[in-house]
């Protein structure tokens, strides 16, 4: 029978030292861990030395700042991730949520980082014995958890977290849905880390394009972090030549995982419908002209099946170069529920009364025509009876041409008509190529309807204002009708 090992009483007072000194610290925490090296053939387990700003992130985190993280790919972000969710719920007893793209990689950021790493620290730091693991639920000695979850429509419903890490969340299938479900937590005082690289698919548009737009520009209360390419000290300019020749015909793949600039890294415009469409080109602070000069005034307005409702407020005017524009001055729209007459005709009478629409282009749905007619029988808006077109294709075509002549603008204030632009794209089942079927979808929270109550409004301007504009002016040079 083998005597058990006694410790010295030097040595126990420089481990609770130690341990106090690691409970206090997660970047002294950090000098005990490992992590496997990224060698595919024979990865094996080295001492965790963070990189710049691993260390920054270290710092952040403890002070319990919460982060939207936009980053590059392969800059051992991961690793981090585990090793500070480790340190919390261990040191802290800290019950932790983690959200991750599907059940493969849940189950491998519990078994092959955090448990992993668990399994190599000093006995006296953590007693790995004593750690108990159900599926993707680990309680940790400390009284701590962490409870990993893909991303599904019900992931994390009823639970209270203390910290809440959304991995990758640019991928997660239902990323909003799981926010609504955790964001309770995180509004009783929860810190909370998403970090993603971007997706290359959605480019300007998803869940984690809303998160760090609103991180960004101080709207949701995180702070927004960018970890560009280069942030890995391995990486060079050659480096990346060579990556960018391995991701030859792949540029929106490039752009996406090896930013340079946060901007870089939403561009991607497979699919779009209107990949013609930009900010700098086709929207404007303010107004070009008063509401009362435009030379004409359009609104038209689609019921979206009553969820949303949408009404675009278009102005044609002559700008200083002679060319006639059409801008859009404004935007209304109803997210939930059927729109009532009252409610339309409460946003239009007031653009109605400072000067007059010249004409209002309606839903061109057979059900429209009821509420067009009371708009015109009860407050004498001059709504169309009957639509400009009833065709999608050449709803699409036509401001597909306002946008490539740059003869279209939108005032900034136009949120959800802006944001379309980046959510509208074809089905994937259908050639974009293919213009007898026009089968489109909308991967962001609204439908389309102000794609649509645009579209078919700029039908209507084209009929009118095709006859007055003068082509013999330079600004028309290159605009093919």
């Amino acid at each position: 029978m083998t005597a058990p090992t006694t410790i010295d009483h030097e040595t126990q007072i420089r481990r609770a030292a130690a341990y106090e000194l690691c409970r206090q610290s997660f970047a002294d925490f950090l000098r005990y861990c490992r992590i496997q090296d990224d060698d595919p053939t024979a990865p094996t387990d080295i001492p965790f030395v963070p990189y710049d700003y691993q260390r920054e992130r270290a710092e952040a985190w403890q002070s319990g700042q919460s982060e939207v993280v936009l980053k590059a790919r392969q800059l051992g972000f991961s690793w981090t991730l585990a090793d500070y969710m480790l340190w919390r719920a261990e040191f802290h007893g800290w019950d932790i949520g983690y959200y991750s793209r599907g059940e493969d990689e849940a189950r491998a950021e519990i078994e092959q980082r955090v448990l992993w790493t668990a399994q190599r620290l000093p006995a006296w730091m953590v007693d790995a014995r004593r750690i108990r693991q159900r599926d993707t639920f680990v309680r940790f000695p400390g009284g701590g958890s962490i409870r990993a979850f893909p991303s599904t429509a019900s992931a994390g419903i009823g639970y209270t977290f203390q910290l809440v890490v959304a991995d990758e969340c640019a991928f997660h299938a239902y990323g909003a849905q799981n926010y609504a479900a955790y964001r309770p937590t995180l509004s009783a005082g929860g810190q909370y880390i998403a970090c993603s690289t971007a997706d290359p698919s959605l480019g300007p548009s998803g869940f984690f394009y809303e998160l760090w737009q609103g991180a960004s520009d101080g709207s949701n209360g995180y702070t927004p972090v960018f970890v560009p390419w280069h942030a890995r000290p391995s990486r060079d300019a050659a480096w990346l030549a060579r990556e960018r020749a391995a991701y030859r015909g792949m540029a929106d793949e490039f752009d996406a995982y090896y930013p340079e600039r946060p901007e870089d890294a939403f561009v991607g415009k497979a699919g779009l419908v209107y990949p013609q469409f930009s900010r700098e080109r086709h929207v404007r602070d303010g107004d070009p002209c008063l509401w009362e000069e435009c030379i004409s005034r359009y609104a038209g307005y689609d019921l979206g099946g009553g969820d949303p409702t949408a009404i675009v407020v278009l102005g044609g005017y002559r700008a200083s170069d002679g060319s006639r524009r059409v801008h859009q001055f404004g935007e209304w729209g109803k997210t939930t529920g059927a729109p009532t007459v009252e409610e339309m005709a409460e946003y239009l009478l007031p653009w109605h009364e400072r000067a007059r629409f010249d004409h209002i282009e309606r839903d061109p749905v057979g059900v429209a025509s009821t509420i067009a007619q009371s708009l015109r029988s009860m407050y004498t808006l001059p709504v169309g009876m009957e639509p400009v077109s009833r065709d999608k294709g050449e709803r699409l075509q036509t401001q597909a041409w306002w946008l490539d002549s740059g003869l279209l603008t939108i005032n900034s204030a136009c949120v959800y008509s802006i944001a379309e632009f980046a959510y509208y794209r074809w089905r994937e089942a259908t050639d974009p190529n293919d213009k007898t079927r026009y089968k489109t979808s909308v991967t962001g929270p609204t439908h389309g309807d102000w794609q649509d109550a645009r579209g078919q409004a700029l039908i209507r301007v084209y009929v009118d204002e095709m006859n007055a504009m003068d082509y013999s002016q330079p600004a028309y040079s290159g605009v093919t009708l």
